[in-house]
């Protein structure tokens, strides 16, 4: 089956980013024998979910910051943490992937109408008909994340792409470093989104109520 993933690299300083992430995380975990800790969450996620003979496309999100003298040092350090574990993942399964030359997503650290548009563009360019998508949205850009959820949307709608996982990682700091993670498969405010977007109703008290209504099913 054909997949694309969409991540973020972190913005963080590249040392103080650890893996922190367990791939036996109860609600993910099959069967999967990757045995180390997982620097982001999607693959935690892809570990336990990729099959023999998938083939994964990888979309890479890079946020440049110019007001940073460490930006490119923390991009490459924090890019090459992800592409190599899960080079390693995929040929443990047997995965075909582009994580050897993956596809960049990249933008100035601006929040303009501008930089909005490029971004939708780039997105859109990169979808490919009937394929499975995972996405990661726990680095980057804040407003990445709201992006994100538009661009699931137009896939599905135009590309029939079928969403498989949103995540997000959570992290308990101490002394200044992140310790343990718990991934949490948000998928659902996706869908939760989509039905304020459809919802019909003559009345905000009317639309409260066919929601509430819906929430309880």
């Amino acid at each position: 089956m054909k997949k694309i993933v969409f991540c973020p690299i972190t913005l963080q300083p590249a040392d103080r980013f650890t893996a922190v992430y367990d791939v036996k995380q109860e609600e993910f975990y099959t069967e999967s024998t990757y045995g180390k800790k997982i620097y982001y969450p999607i693959n935690v996620v892809l570990a336990n979910e990729l099959e023999k003979g998938d083939e994964l496309k990888v979309v890479l999100i890079r946020t440049k910051d110019e007001r940073r003298d460490d930006d490119n040092n923390n991009f490459n350090s924090n890019c090459e943490k992800f592409t190599s574990e899960l080079k390693e993942i995929c040929e443990s399964i047997g995965v075909k992937s582009n994580i050897e030359n993956p596809d960049f997503i990249v933008s100035d650290f601006k929040e303009t109408k501008d930089i909005f548009k490029e971004r939708f563009m780039q997105f859109f360019e990169v979808l490919e008909d009937n394929v499975e998508i995972y996405a990661d949205t726990t680095f980057g850009s804040r407003v990445f994340s709201m992006i994100l959820m538009d661009v699931l949307r137009f896939a599905e709608k135009f590309f029939n792409a079928d969403l498989k996982s949103v995540v997000y990682g959570q992290t308990s700091i101490n002394n200044g470093k992140a310790t343990d993670g718990t991934v949490y498969d948000i998928s659902s405010l996706y869908y939760l989104n989509n039905i304020t977007n459809v919802l019909k109703a003559d009345s905000g008290k009317d639309a409260i109520e066919a929601f509430r209504a819906f929430l309880k099913d």
